[in-house]
């Protein structure tokens, strides 16, 4: 995009932007995903950070519809678990979970069964995981040139935007103005949402400090004037301190 623009930019400067930005868009397009089906499938993949084996965790629904991804530092009962929990989170109680056979997987669901009362069906067939199996290719043909991420959080953050964009391409964006549109047009409705967002966030941080800034004439006790009186701020000009910078 820079350099059909003209503009010459080092892959640095362009990891911080997308270290800076890509949580926000993240979490954008959950709020406008649509619905997924109640019949999931789960697998978990290898994805190296830091020089270590990490685990991807990934559910789908019968439609190939991308449910949540989850990066795990080890791989076992408890982040299978955390893995589910948060899926179920963000979409409610499925009817049915696919897997491949995993024990962890199968201790956590009934873990979540015993403590909830959940009636979560659970399924075991390789065939049916071969669909997650495309997308964790799909992903990993992406992030392999990219040699390895450096740390986990990195390897979490850029994941993200990768995910995002894939959701993207597959129209998993439930905004009226998404449908027909290309995936640039599609990527520019996630980046104007996240600025609006983003100056919302400023505002209230500006806002909610200001107001919450003590009376300068007047001590902690409140008792008294204090021996230095700080002049008022002025309504129209803001205060460099009120909030830090971006």
């Amino acid at each position: 995009m820079m350099t059909e623009r003209g503009v010459l930019v080092d892959h640095a400067t362009v990891h911080r932007w997308s270290i800076r930005i890509l949580p926000v868009l993240a979490a954008v397009l959950h709020r406008h995903k649509p619905p997924v089906g109640m019949s999931w499938r789960m697998n978990e993949t290898y994805i190296k950070a830091g020089g270590q084996w990490k685990y991807l965790y990934r559910a789908v629904d019968r439609t190939g519809a991308t449910i949540d991804f989850l990066l795990r530092a080890h791989r076992g009962l408890a982040a299978a678990r955390r893995f589910f929990e948060r899926a179920i989170e963000l979409h409610g109680v499925p009817e049915t979970i696919t897997s491949d056979k995993s024990g962890a997987d199968k201790a956590a669901i009934e873990g979540m069964r015993a403590d909830s009362g959940a009636n979560i069906g659970l399924r075991w067939s390789k065939y049916l995981d071969d669909i997650v199996e495309q997308y964790h290719q799909a992903i990993k043909k992406i992030a392999q040139p990219m040699m390895g991420f450096k740390s986990f959080r990195c390897a979490s953050i850029l994941l993200a935007g990768i995910e995002t964009m894939h959701r993207i391409r597959n129209e998993q964006l439930d905004r009226p103005e998404a449908h027909a549109s290309t995936a640039a047009s599609q990527f520019h409705l996630l980046a104007v949402q996240a600025s609006a967002d983003h100056r919302i966030r400023e505002a209230s941080c500006r806002y909610g400090e200001r107001a919450e800034r003590p009376n300068p004439g007047m001590t902690d006790e409140r008792s008294r004037p204090s021996k230095r009186v700080a002049p008022p701020l002025s309504p129209n000009i803001e205060h460099p301190s009120l909030c830090s910078k971006a």
